[in-house]
């Protein structure tokens, strides 16, 4: 099992877009994909579990790391086929507190721990991760193979991208790992300046990048669209551009 974060500081920049869009490509392709919410936010959690979100019995992504006993198929919910999630809620905002006064326990590979007894189970494990560096996040750099760093085509997303690189390589070299990190350029407009842009950056980048969609939504409809089982556009065909790339660098 591969496993692949999506993480920026700065928001807006198509993050969780991407990871669910990811998830859902690849499992429409045959892959079993494990997609976890770790932003507070659940807004990839509303997408595939909203009506499960409203039980009482629902199980979230801090659940599961303040459970020393349980096992990880506990928190699965089943998304289609090739497709399981554990979702998120607000009650994160609380994990990361719940984890820095637990003493005796290893609290920043708790997750890399747990995907240990399901990697045999699932090709891929996405991590939406929040726009934030805490104990959180840090399970989800660890545990990850990959690290893919979404990033808007503007002045602001541009420094997001600074201060997160700087924080993921802090991690990476803290702990040791071997971590990939690649920069996905989204809501790209291709006329000179983007593309000056985004050769001015030095880190590695999928050669796909994600097109502005030239439509009357809001930036935040933007980051809740599965547009991989829309009709098709321009953005859907980057996606599955995107995904290509993703799968091959695996071969």
């Amino acid at each position: 099992m591969k496993v692949i974060s999506l993480l920026n500081l700065k928001g807006g920049v198509g993050k969780t877009t991407t990871a669910v869009n990811l998830a859902k490509g690849l499992s429409n392709k045959g892959k079993r994909v494990l997609l976890i919410d770790t932003d507070m936010q659940a807004n990839a959690t509303s997408i595939f579990l909203e009506d499960e979100m409203q039980e009482d019995t629902y199980k979230s992504f801090s659940d599961l790391i303040s459970d020393e006993e349980g096992k990880i198929e506990d928190y699965f919910y089943s998304v289609s086929e090739n497709l399981k999630m554990i979702g998120a809620d607000l009650s994160i905002a609380n994990a990361d507190l719940n984890l820095r006064n637990s003493f005796g326990r290893d609290t920043s590979s708790i997750l890399k721990n747990n995907l240990k007894e399901v990697k045999d189970d699932f090709d891929y494990c996405i991590i939406d991760c929040a726009p934030t560096i805490n104990l959180v996040t840090m399970n989800s750099i660890i545990a990850s193979d990959e690290i893919i760093v979404p990033i808007k085509i503007d002045k602001f997303a541009l420094k997001g991208y600074e201060t997160t690189y700087n924080n993921i390589l802090k991690t990476v070299n803290s702990y040791g790992l071997k971590t990939k990190t690649k920069v996905l350029f989204t809501m790209v407009n291709r006329n000179n300046i983007d593309k000056q842009i985004i050769e001015s950056i030095p880190m590695e980048h999928y050669e796909t990048t994600i097109r502005f969609q030239a439509k009357p939504i809001t930036e935040s409809s933007f980051n809740n669209e599965v547009v991989i089982d829309t009709q098709d556009s321009n953005v859907k065909s980057d996606y599955l551009n995107f995904l290509h790339e993703v799968e091959v660098e695996d071969k």
